[in-house]
């Protein structure tokens, strides 16, 4: 579910209230708001979404590749396996 902080949490409130929905369940609902990039225009704020859920779909850590090269290999032998 893509939404503001503030429209998630009434979504979330509104289907525990009037439609009985168990708060575990809703737990399990993932709501990227994207990552910090500084994004103002829909565009920007479009790819930092974007980014969030390839972070999650793909097990990403959101550093700066800047950063993380600093530290080692850009691409771990996990994300080699996706290449190619």
């Amino acid at each position: 579910m893509i939404g503001s902080a503030r429209r998630v949490r009434a979504v979330f409130e509104l289907l525990e209230r009037e439609q009985g929905i168990d708060p575990v369940r809703l737990d399990r609902v993932h709501s990227p708001i994207g990552l910090d990039i500084g994004a103002e225009t829909p565009t920007e704020i479009a790819v930092a979404i974007m980014a969030e859920i390839i972070k999650v779909r793909r097990g990403g850590t959101g550093i700066s590749l800047t950063d993380r090269e600093r530290r080692g290999p850009v691409h771990s032998q996990r994300h080699a396996k996706h290449a190619g």
